[in-house]
């Protein structure tokens, strides 16, 4: 007959090659033989873990603790439970027990170290990992796990020399190349990025986190309809992954696509109630869709989840002002400024379109605006890719009978832009300039989009372009001077001006301020716009209209009926102030 030890070691063997209900039959037969036995009832409550039973592997594991409290395996396994019932301040003492008892238990430092990230508490969790790598420094995991950490500390360099060291060790680990892509994408290498991701894929097809992070990159470099594919490939794996809903919402908002952006967020809501950037992004669509009260509730629940995330301050700013809520506007807006200031420079991923600050209440300095400005670029511009192929600034020099200009805009429709550029498109100079126009906004079938096609030399629609093919489009059309009429504000495409198609590019009407960016040359101003002293706070050359800046159409119909007063709600007499800007302003 077998002694206790030897039915303990076959036990074992078939635990440990995965015949599970093998080894819980004799591990029973062993306590049936000797009732606290410790060993036995650790791994009882190991077997339960595995399958799932984490509640029974509980009992059983603090049952051994008890008759045997010295062993800093079962301190570990008793955490594993614990984190698999999402009770992770307990996980959190078992671990640390664990590494108390055995200080070179290299996998319960590992451990250790994911459970204080997901707590947020990074700096310890980097001390637990380097611990790991130290205990294990031949295991690719470690270094990979270090990586994370230190990438979400905001040391992104650090944290790929990890993922490189991992991928020496492992080079078919999936995971490592995800991290690493991740990693990459925030130095604003997308290209890199992207190759990391479909290596990943390559490894492990079936990595639905993987196909969502690859979605997101493609969708940053402008091409929405295979970021779409790829987050719906994500879905298809992973129903219920969260963060895949939220991302196709994204990009259905960025394609105008309202009704499915709202779908998928309160899809993502239902799977994840607390999550923020859903709540945030939920009320971005419903604003598009002019459902202002519905997005502001939206955004004050992004607010409770993250108090001090800029991002969604400046969501909710905009909807209250366009709803006339003057109530705490000012507060809201000195706390936004107050939270950028005091994040600086540093290696935070978020960031609040410049337009913003010449919109608010608290009122921002010009030296303000450029800091601001010269943040947005580094954090959301240089994340778009390298200068088109240099065609643009180093095309063979050779005579030219015409300089061609371009004018870049999404408000080639009807809208206020388009209404004071038309005449001026007409009134080129055709025996100097060829004149083209790239539209990225909608077609509405108006006159006025009909008079401005006419009216340039060449109109193209880049719509549905990708940035990299918007830009490649542009060199390649042989432009000289492109003019850019969005600047910061809604629906603009920087990320095209970004890339350099032209070897001159100028800011003009859409946005008087400066956009803090070294790919943009000129700024056209006057007096007023710009005063003397401001000239310091522009990284454009600047470049004074006589007058006014402002061109306008002197063919602009004006109504031959004047309605009366009592038509429009007014009293009968009494000076009327008008400004007919939107609310916001």
């Amino acid at each position: 007959m077998a002694t206790i030890s030897e039915a303990l070691a076959i036990a074992v063997q078939h635990h440990q090659g995965g015949r599970l209900q093998a080894a819980e039959q004799i591990y029973r037969q062993i306590l049936q033989a000797e009732p606290n036995q410790a060993d036995a009832i650790h791994l009882l409550g190991v077997i339960a873990h595995q399958m799932g039973r984490h509640e029974v592997a509980v009992e059983y594991i603090e049952r051994a603790i008890g008759l045997k409290g010295n062993t800093a395996a079962f301190h570990a396994n008793l955490g594993a439970a614990y984190f698999a019932l999402h009770r992770i301040p307990q996980a959190v003492a078992c671990y640390r027990r664990a590494v108390e008892l055995k200080p070179d238990f290299a996998e319960a430092h590992g451990n250790l170290g994911n459970l204080l990230r997901e707590l947020g508490n990074l700096d310890e969790a980097v001390v637990c990992y380097r611990r790991a790598v130290e205990l294990m420094p031949d295991v690719a995991a470690a270094h990979n796990n270090l990586g994370n950490a230190l990438f979400d500390q905001g040391k992104p360099d650090e944290a790929i020399e990890c993922f490189r060291r991992a991928l020496e060790l492992k080079p078919e680990f999936a995971e490592a190349h995800n991290s690493l892509g991740a990693a990459i994408k925030n130095l604003g290498k997308l290209d890199e990025a992207v190759a990391c991701y479909r290596r990943a894929l390559e490894l492990n097809p079936d990595y639905a986190a993987v196909h969502s992070n690859l979605g997101t990159v493609l969708k940053d470099q402008g091409k929405l309809d295979e970021a779409i594919v790829c987050y719906r490939r994500a879905l298809a794996l992973n129903p219920d992954f969260a963060e895949a809903h939220n991302n196709l919402g994204i990009a259905f908002k960025d394609q105008g696509k309202l009704e499915e952006a709202v779908v998928c967020c309160r899809r993502a809501l239902a799977l994840k109630s607390d999550y923020a950037e859903a709540h945030s992004n939920l009320g971005i669509a419903l604003k598009e869709q002019r459902k202002l009260d519905e997005a502001i509730a939206c955004f004050r629940r992004a607010l409770e989840l993250k108090p001090d995330f800029p991002t969604f301050l400046d969501n909710l700013l905009r909807p209250l002002q366009d709803t006339c809520c003057w109530k705490d506007l000012k507060a809201l807006s000195a706390r936004l400024i107050e939270i950028v200031d005091r994040y600086g420079d540093s290696g935070i991923p978020f960031s609040v379109p410049p337009f913003t600050f010449l919109t608010l209440p608290t009122i921002t300095t010009a030296e303000q605006q450029l800091r601001y400005a010269r943040n947005w670029v580094d954090r959301q511009l240089k994340a778009i890719g390298e200068p088109v192929d240099n065609l643009a600034r180093h095309r063979p020099s050779k005579p030219k009978s015409k300089i061609t200009i371009a004018y870049l805009s999404a408000d080639f429709h009807s809208h206020a832009t388009a209404w004071l550029i038309a005449e001026m498109i007409e009134k080129h100079d055709r025996d100097r300039f060829a004149v083209l126009g790239y539209s990225f906004g909608p077609d509405d079938r108006s006159p006025t989009r009909q008079r401005l096609v006419g009216a340039f030399d060449r109109f193209v629609d880049v719509k549905d372009a990708a940035f990299a093919t918007a830009a490649e489009r542009i060199a390649a059309d042989g432009v000289d001077i492109l003019v850019d009429l969005k600047g910061y504000t809604k629906d603009a495409r920087t990320e095209i001006l970004s890339l350099r198609p032209a070897p001159i590019q100028v800011n003009y009407l859409g946005y008087p301020g400066t956009m803090g960016a070294e790919f943009m040359d000129y700024i056209l101003v006057d007096d007023y716009v710009v005063p003397s002293d401001q000239h310091p706070f522009f990284t454009e050359k600047l470049v004074y209209l006589p007058g006014c800046y402002q061109v306008n159409d002197s063919r602009r119909e004006i109504s031959g009926r004047t309605p009366s007063r009592e038509e429009c709600k007014l009293p009968a007499d009494g000076f009327v102030f008008c400004s007919f800007n939107n609310n916001y302003k």
